[in-house]
């Protein structure tokens, strides 16, 4: 049978056991923090590192912890290089890197550290920087001499070979898009290329003129290159512009003009064909008898009248 004497032991032994578990998590929370050089030179690199125990590894514990440090920047002398935060699995470490271009003793002051848990703060600690020479020591001491400049043939071997290596890649790649790329074509105009005279050249049109007659005799484009070929000429060797008037301005102007008063005919001939239905059967023959025409032009005048000499009549 259980009695109240068996309850208040039960109850006691449980209050008993919760004090202890929060004991053993009270003795698990502790802080430690150190130097890691206590003494250093001018300009040397010390650290200050401070560590809680056990770490906070939660979102809502890092959000809560805050790290007052305001008092290490009061002191001039201190020069704070870097500060950052280490989270271990064990552990959660703060850690400032300073130094200080005095010679001295100096104070570290006290940092706090807020956590879900409790606040914390660090003692006093005291820096020593020694000098590079003792307290009135002002003996001057032997130079050093020259000082042999080091150099590195390594890396301006590596710049050279680097530097040949990219011109030779773009003379490579400059070559090949000269030799890929499609070339222009030479525009040379008809005086700079044409060693031949006008004379010559319409002969030479009126032998292209035949060959085409010859494998189409009534095609239609012969006449239309009969007169072009004829105003061309006569624009040429005249230095008029023939190749823009009519057929009436033509024999107007050149009729009293030889050889040009000859070949008139040749332009009324084409022109009725053109226009006149009638004469369109007899493309062939107007062609060869103009053909023809010229040629006994050409033959009975072998140098056309200078271009001096020459009167166009008005329209």
């Amino acid at each position: 049978m259980t009695t109240y004497k068996d309850w208040f032991i039960f109850l006691g032994v449980v209050a008993l056991a919760a004090f202890d578990g929060n004991a053993n998590d009270d003795s698990r929370r502790r802080l430690t923090y150190k130097l890691t050089n206590p003494t250093i030179t001018p300009g040397e690199r010390t650290s200050l590192e401070i560590s809680i125990f056990p770490a906070v590894a939660d979102a809502e514990g890092i959000a809560k912890t805050q790290f007052k440090d305001d008092l290490i920047y009061q002191d001039a002398a201190l020069i704070i290089l870097d500060k950052r935060t280490q989270y271990l699995p064990d552990r959660t470490t703060w850690i400032i890197d300073f130094t200080s271009h005095r010679a001295g003793e100096f104070t570290i002051p006290p940092i706090e550290i807020r956590t879900a848990w409790g606040t914390h703060s660090t003692e006093r600690l005291t820096l020593h920087v020694s000098a590079l020479r003792e307290q009135n020591d002002w003996d001057i001491r032997k130079e050093f001499g020259p000082i042999p400049l080091r150099f590195d043939w390594g890396r301006w071997l590596f710049r050279v070979l680097a530097t040949f290596l990219t011109m030779g890649i773009l003379a490579i790649a400059y070559s090949y898009v000269l030799r890929h790329l499609p070339r222009k074509k030479k525009v040379q105009s008809i005086h700079a290329t044409s060693a031949e005279s006008n004379r010559d050249w319409l002969i030479r049109k009126v032998m292209e003129l035949r060959d085409r007659h010859k494998e189409e005799p009534d095609n239609e484009e012969l006449i239309d290159a009969l007169t072009q070929m004829l105003r061309i000429y006569f624009t040429k060797d005249l230095h008029c512009p023939v190749d823009c008037w009519t057929t009436s301005e033509f024999m107007s102007r050149l009729t009293h003009v030889p050889p040009a008063g000859r070949l008139t005919k040749i332009f009324l001939d084409c022109d009725r064909i053109k226009f006149s239905p009638v004469w369109a059967t007899s493309i062939g023959d107007t062609v060869l008898t103009s053909l023809e025409e010229i040629q006994a032009v050409l033959i009975d005048s072998a140098t056309p009248p200078a271009p001096e000499k020459l009167h166009v009549a008005a329209s």
